[in-house]
């Protein structure tokens, strides 16, 4: 078959393997690039040996890989069969390392099964809950926090990494910028199977450029093992209510967050605002992996708005390349060299390919807001809900002297969206679109 003409792959369409395969790797380089650093973050500060923290890699990517093949494909009632990956999240890096200090590291696994049952609870009888005070507009300006906030992430990528001795060389912005360029010149003028992956062929491009400058160690490849089984509960459980009250606010943050993922990827996979269904199967999967998580020494999940944003980039919308990276991951899970090699890629790399990627995140936030008959009502919800995720998100020190839970609910994400729902529930509804709009109408008319 003649594939000349660019190929985009709707929801619910297979790609031939020669093309899958590659498809559903880009998305899992995004993945590690993105869910590498939590276990080693995590490990590190508790003094875990580092065969330790190889094991939590190990289950990381082994339960993402399990719960991403979950909702994609869906079983049941658990998943909502949208092209969805999910991870481990940086959400729970701080409290993890806090708890465990308090109460070691068994504290925070009980607590993290405890909030994963919740959640799954949650998404099953919830869900009218849901739909009813998050609604489209407050979706649309999420999914713009989303965007702008992991557009920020991307350029300290870009500049190397927070933690590189070489952040902000010229060096850095150069393989950043030349893997940038690529993506752009693919996406515009690439067709057919070259346009689908432009971001891998940028992500090999760029680490083949950075190898060359020197800028790859591949000594940590003795490291690593080339077979090893997870270990469940290989650190142990215990339950302590206070650690379990902390991860609860926790969690509601995640859950927010991924609510927004699920209407961001709804409305560029399948061109619509995600539904009941959606919302409640997404949740319920979402719940289930969490649960495996803890039952495999790893964070809560969430899923990874980069690899959302990969979708809009490409126009690659299969759920089926989505779980085709799902099982990739879940055989990466048991050969832990294999993903070592894989984590490899600069971080100026990463930054250069996922600078367009969350840009359009956030173009597809404001596409959606676009696509709405907006009355003074919405507008008044969203100039207030941007202000303050944004506003906070921009002045970190702001909140500088208040608990870590009060910043982790005000600023970004989920200070938008606390902020969009709690005004969708108080502001007046007698200002409603469609008598706004003719009035509007009648106004522009003179």
């Amino acid at each position: 078959m003649n594939h000349k003409a660019p190929r985009t792959y709707e929801l619910n369409e297979k790609p031939p393997v020669p093309e899958l395969i590659p498809l559903c790797l880009q998305h899992v380089l995004l993945f590690l690039a993105s869910t590498l650093a939590i276990p080693l973050i995590i490990g590190s500060s508790l003094g875990f040996s580092s065969a330790e923290i190889t094991l939590m890699l190990q289950c990381s990517i082994f339960i993402a890989g399990v719960g991403t093949i979950l909702q994609s494909l869906g079983v049941g009632p658990v998943g909502n069969r949208l092209p969805i990956i999910l991870g481990a999240t940086f959400t729970f890096v701080t409290p993890a390392i806090a708890i465990s200090q308090a109460y070691g590291f068994p504290a925070f696994i009980g607590a993290s099964l405890v909030c994963g049952v919740a959640v799954a609870l949650f998404g099953a009888v919830s869900v009218k809950f849901i739909r009813k005070v998050f609604p489209p507009v407050a979706m649309g300006c999420v999914i713009m926090v989303i965007g702008l906030t992991l557009v920020s992430v991307a350029v300290g990528y870009c500049a190397g990494g927070s933690d590189s001795p070489t952040y902000g060389s010229l060096q850095n912005y150069g393989v950043a910028l030349f893997t940038l360029v690529i993506v752009i010149v693919l996406n515009a003028w690439g067709k057919g199977f070259v346009k689908g992956a432009s971001v891998l062929i940028a992500l090999i491009a760029g680490f083949l450029l950075s190898a060359a400058l020197g800028m790859v160690d591949f000594s940590s490849l003795n490291e690593s093992s080339w077979f090893s089984l997870p270990q469940p509960l290989h650190f142990g459980i215990s339950f302590k209510l206070s650690a379990i009250i902390i991860m609860a606010l926790l969690t509601l943050v995640n859950l927010v967050e991924f609510l927004g993922d699920t209407s961001t990827v709804a409305f560029i996979a399948a061109n619509r605002v995600a539904t009941k269904e959606d919302l409640s199967r997404g949740v319920v999967c979402d719940g289930v992996a969490s649960i495996l998580g803890a039952l495999f020494n790893s964070t809560p999940t969430i899923s990874y708005s980069g690899n959302i944003g990969l979708i809009g980039v490409t126009g690659v919308k299969s759920r089926y390349v989505v779980a085709a990276a799902g099982g990739f991951m879940v055989v990466l899970g048991f050969i832990p060299k294999l993903a070592a090699f894989l984590s490899l890629i600069p971080t100026p790399v990463i930054g250069g390919a996922t600078l367009v990627v969350f840009g359009s995140i956030a173009a597809n936030g404001l596409k959606m807001l676009g696509q709405q008959q907006l009355s003074e009502r919405d507008m008044l919800l969203i100039a207030v809900s941007l202000a303050i995720g944004l506003g906070f998100s921009a002045t970190p020190t702001a909140l500088a002297d208040y608990p870590f839970y009060v910043s982790a609910l005000i600023n970004g994400i989920p200070g938008t969206a606390f902020s969009a729902i709690l005004l969708n529930l108080i502001l007046p509804k007698d200002k409603a679109v469609p008598a706004v709009s003719e009035e509007n109408t009648q106004v522009e008319s003179k």
